[in-house]
């Protein structure tokens, strides 16, 4: 028996889409069945506690670069963070030629190129990475890059999507999918916003940490070589003189 046929619909469209309601609210699997999110005492051991960046720390790394992104090839990076103050960091050539100078503080971003002397300003960390690689990094994000951590986005949330695939919701909105490798550590995240893909994020080595960034047609690569912890930075170290 049609279900459908005992109610009197105006016309032949309107019947379509209650049959198309009917079949997602009763159908197994629909969409809008929602998993349900793991008890706290079921979460993977790699998000049962949060890494702790260090407040004030120095760093070296490579930056590999897609040849359509200039300069490409690789840049030594040499890096200084301080929670609260920002972010200086000086980019080298593979020779150990100065090309630019980087300091973040909170709501200014300063580039100044080391042949010039020319100067460029932004806003935010967000903006000058969008538009110089393409892809969107807060200074949060790129501060756990370079201490060598997964920049874990805000979560209320775990679903368990696959054996070693979990998503990350805050609220009712995704904010990533993680994948473990076989000890429980996470192996490879792709950040979502609004369900597009911002980037994925892929460890391929721990010790030194060498992180694979993808984001649309580009990919890096990230090596950190050395980072040391210090006791404080003074607030000079983050005015380009």
């Amino acid at each position: 028996m049609n279900l459908l046929s005992h109610f009197p619909f105006p016309n032949r469209s309107i019947q379509i889409l209650w049959a198309l309601l009917a079949v997602s609210v009763f159908a197994p699997g629909c969409g809008l069945h929602r998993p349900t999110p793991l008890d706290p005492g079921k979460l993977p051991s790699a998000l049962q506690t949060q890494p702790r960046i260090p407040d004030h720390f120095t760093t070296r790394a490579v930056l590999t670069l897609p040849d359509a992104i200039p300069p490409g090839g690789s840049l030594q990076l040499a890096g200084l963070v301080s929670k609260g103050q920002g972010l200086r960091l000086a980019a080298l050539s593979p020779m150990g030629t100065p090309l630019f100078e980087m300091l973040a503080t909170p709501g200014l971003v300063q580039i100044r190129e080391a042949e010039t002397g020319k100067e460029q300003k932004t806003r935010s960390l967000e903006t000058l990475t969008r538009k110089t690689l393409g892809l969107a990094l807060s200074m949060e994000e790129f501060t756990h890059l370079l201490a060598g951590e997964f920049p874990l986005p805000p979560w209320t949330a775990v679903v368990s999507e696959a054996p070693d695939v979990f998503l990350l919701h805050e609220g009712r909105h995704l904010r990533a999918r993680l994948v473990l490798d076989a000890q429980g550590e996470i192996l490879r995240m792709e950040r979502i916003h609004r369900g597009v893909p911002l980037y994925a994020l892929t460890s391929l080595s721990k010790a030194p940490r060498i992180w694979a960034i993808e984001s649309g047609d580009h990919a890096f690569r990230l090596r950190i070589r050395y980072m040391e912890v210090l006791p404080g930075i003074g607030a000079d170290r983050f005015l380009l003189p």
